[in-house]
């Protein structure tokens, strides 16, 4: 509870205070010359590296999805879209092991191993980038 209360406070703090709209001008500007049909499958792709470095779901979508809202309005993208391609993304993640007490439970009785973990979640990862990408058009939603 703690972490996911953390992750808000974060993503609010950085939204309101500008600060994510610094960081998208400073480190995402290069990503905006993808064309707009890509650019669900980026921020798949973005969040997932991301989550990398967070332990849990809430805690991904809480930190990025105000970072996802500032990218869209600089560049004039789909807030919508965006947004909701960052938060189907913080729930679909599961390159690590201790990214999900469902993953990390059977890893504990040693039925697979990290490698195979995130041998899987990097594949989930890429057929969740294209698929929500292919979803959006298909909801009217995409870029």
């Amino acid at each position: 509870m703690l972490l996911l209360i953390g992750g808000l406070i974060v993503g609010a703090a950085a939204y309101r205070s500008g600060l994510a709209a610094w960081v998208v001008h400073a480190a995402l500007y290069k990503m905006a010359v993808i064309p707009r049909f890509l650019q669900p499958a980026a921020v798949v792709g973005l969040v997932a590296a991301d989550s990398l470095g967070l332990a849990s779901f809430g805690t991904t979508a809480s930190v990025n999805v105000p970072f996802i809202i500032s990218y869209a309005q600089q560049n004039g993208l789909p807030v919508l879209a965006l947004t909701l391609s960052a938060a189907y993304a913080s729930s679909v993640h599961c390159i690590l092991v201790t990214q999900t007490p469902s993953i990390s439970v059977p890893f504990s009785y040693g039925y697979f191993s990290v490698k195979d973990v995130a041998k899987l979640g990097f594949l989930v990862t890429v057929l969740t980038a294209f698929l929500t990408s292919v979803g959006l058009m298909f909801a009217g939603l995409s870029m």
